[in-house]
Protein backbone atom coordinates (compact mmCIF):
# COMPACT_ATOMS: atom_id res chain seq x y z
CA UNK A 1 0.00 0.00 0.00
CA UNK A 2 1.06 3.66 -0.39
CA UNK A 3 2.28 6.54 2.19
CA UNK A 4 -1.67 7.61 2.31
CA UNK A 5 -0.65 10.09 5.08
CA UNK A 6 0.16 12.46 2.80
CA UNK A 7 -1.97 12.32 0.18
CA UNK A 8 -4.18 15.09 -0.69
CA UNK A 9 -7.59 14.71 -2.06
CA UNK A 10 -6.41 14.42 -5.58
CA UNK A 11 -3.90 11.90 -4.65
CA UNK A 12 -7.06 9.60 -3.58
CA UNK A 13 -8.88 10.66 -6.52
CA UNK A 14 -5.72 9.12 -8.61
CA UNK A 15 -5.31 5.68 -6.67
CA UNK A 16 -6.88 2.58 -8.03
CA UNK A 17 -7.08 1.07 -5.07
CA UNK A 18 -8.71 3.74 -3.06
CA UNK A 19 -10.91 3.92 -5.76
CA UNK A 20 -12.26 -0.07 -5.78
CA UNK A 21 -12.77 0.53 -1.81
CA UNK A 22 -15.36 3.58 -2.89
CA UNK A 23 -17.05 1.49 -5.40
CA UNK A 24 -17.13 -1.93 -3.95
CA UNK A 25 -15.05 -2.69 -1.14
CA UNK A 26 -14.65 -6.10 -0.02
CA UNK A 27 -14.43 -6.57 3.66
CA UNK A 28 -10.27 -6.79 4.09
CA UNK A 29 -10.53 -3.23 2.39
CA UNK A 30 -13.66 -2.15 4.73
CA UNK A 31 -11.51 -2.95 7.43
CA UNK A 32 -8.30 -1.78 5.64
CA UNK A 33 -9.45 2.05 5.31
CA UNK A 34 -12.07 1.73 8.56
CA UNK A 35 -8.56 1.58 10.54
CA UNK A 36 -6.50 3.81 7.98
CA UNK A 37 -8.98 6.52 8.69
CA UNK A 38 -9.27 6.00 12.45
CA UNK A 39 -5.77 6.04 12.37
CA UNK A 40 -4.40 8.95 10.58
CA UNK A 41 -6.83 11.89 11.60
CA UNK A 42 -3.87 14.65 10.21
CA UNK A 43 -5.54 13.29 6.52
CA UNK A 44 -9.04 12.51 7.16
CA UNK A 45 -10.40 15.84 5.56
CA UNK A 46 -8.42 14.84 2.05
CA UNK A 47 -9.66 11.02 2.92
CA UNK A 48 -13.09 12.48 3.14
CA UNK A 49 -13.35 14.86 0.51
CA UNK A 50 -12.14 12.25 -1.86
CA UNK A 51 -14.35 9.43 -0.63
CA UNK A 52 -17.53 11.95 -0.88
CA UNK A 53 -16.64 13.18 -4.74
CA UNK A 54 -16.47 9.22 -5.81
CA UNK A 55 -19.75 8.46 -3.56
CA UNK A 56 -21.31 11.52 -5.02
CA UNK A 57 -20.31 10.55 -8.65
CA UNK A 58 -21.23 7.09 -8.40
CA UNK A 59 -24.55 8.02 -7.51
CA UNK A 60 -25.21 9.88 -11.12
CA UNK A 61 -27.13 8.20 -13.03
CA UNK A 62 -27.29 8.57 -17.01
CA UNK A 63 -30.15 10.31 -18.19
CA UNK A 64 -31.03 9.50 -21.53
CA UNK A 65 -32.20 12.29 -24.02
CA UNK A 66 -34.96 9.77 -25.66
CA UNK A 67 -36.59 8.72 -22.28
CA UNK A 68 -36.92 12.41 -20.81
Amino acid sequence: MENYYTYNTQDFLDDLDFVRFAKNPDQEEFDYWHKWRAGNPSNAKAYDEALAYLQALMGIRRIRPDLV
